[in-house]
Parts: C-alpha cells; sequence; structure tokens
C-alpha cells in the first residue's frame, strides 16, 4: 500500500510539473474502463472544476479520440477545429486547449490518458517537444501499470 501512495504523490507532482512546464490550466490523469473514463488525479487551476474520482462517458470526453487512435492528440485552439465547437466537454466548459497521450496495458490496450487542457489557445501550436514530454509521462505511468490500476481503482 506505501507503494500506491507513494506513486500516487510522485503521479500528482509530475502532473503539477509537466503543466506548468506547458503553461495549462489543468492536467489529468484518467483512468478508461469500458465505455467509463474516471479522473484518477489532478492538479489544476480551475478549483472545483475536475476532482479525482469523478466518473464520465468516454464519448463525452476528448480523451476519446487518444483513446480511438492509441497516439497523441493536440488541439491548439479547440475553436477552429470543425466540429469541436459542439462536443459535450466544449459546451460545457469552453477549454481551447488540449494535449493528451495514452496510457497503455501490457497487451498495448489503452487504460486511460495524461492531458492537459487551458481555457486559452496554446500559441504557439504544440510543438514536437511538448509532445514527447506528455507521451514520456504516459510511458512512465505505463511502466507503473500495478501501481496505476490500484491507484485507479481504489
Amino acid at each position: 500500500m506505501q507503494q500506491v501512495v507513494e506513486f500516487k504523490h510522485w503521479l500528482e507532482q509530475a502532473l503539477f510539473d509537466v503543466r506548468q512546464e506547458l503553461n495549462m490550466a489543468t492536467a489529468i490523469a484518467s483512468f478508461i474502463e469500458q465505455s467509463n473514463y474516471a479522473i484518477v488525479a489532478v492538479s489544476s487551476d480551475m478549483e472545483g472544476v475536475f476532482k479525482t474520482s469523478q466518473v464520465f462517458p468516454l464519448q463525452n470526453t476528448f480523451c476519446r479520440a487518444v483513446y480511438e487512435s492509441h497516439k497523441c492528440v493536440t488541439y491548439d485552439h479547440i475553436a477552429t477545429v470543425d466540429g469541436m465547437l459542439q462536443h459535450p466537454v466544449y459546451q460545457a466548459i469552453k477549454l481551447e486547449s488540449y494535449i493528451a497521450a495514452p496510457i497503455f496495458d501490457n497487451t498495448a490496450h489503452v487504460i486511460g490518458t495524461i492531458n492537459f487542457t487551458s481555457l486559452l489557445p496554446h500559441k504557439p501550436c504544440f510543438t514536437a517537444a511538448e509532445k514527447a514530454m506528455v507521451e514520456q509521462l504516459a510511458n512512465q505511468v505505463s511502466q507503473q501499470l500495478n501501481l496505476y490500476t490500484t491507484l485507479a481503482t481504489q
């Protein structure tokens, strides 16, 4: 159990650090099971909007695109992306920028995401280095799969 607690603290700090580096308002580690998206850890300046243990239908999240594509997805300015103005997240919160990478299990199945969002467009566009930073964090979580799934299912 101590390892899970230490992993949770590491994850929360990593989300905060990368969020600061990217200059984003919110960072989330999610767990995806069946058609549900659950927040496992969050670091945010948007108090009260996103909370650990919140569960949403996967189809109503931006992370659905990551889940389906099995790769990093970025939106630099969501209001300019065809079809995104009607997305349930955009309708509810008006997030304007998003970057996320998948967390994989041992069989290369997406079991979650590491994602960062902001109410402001990301200018300039997300760079290859920023994408690599998010992918690296998701890979680090994937390498701690047992601890992550234990934390996510508590």
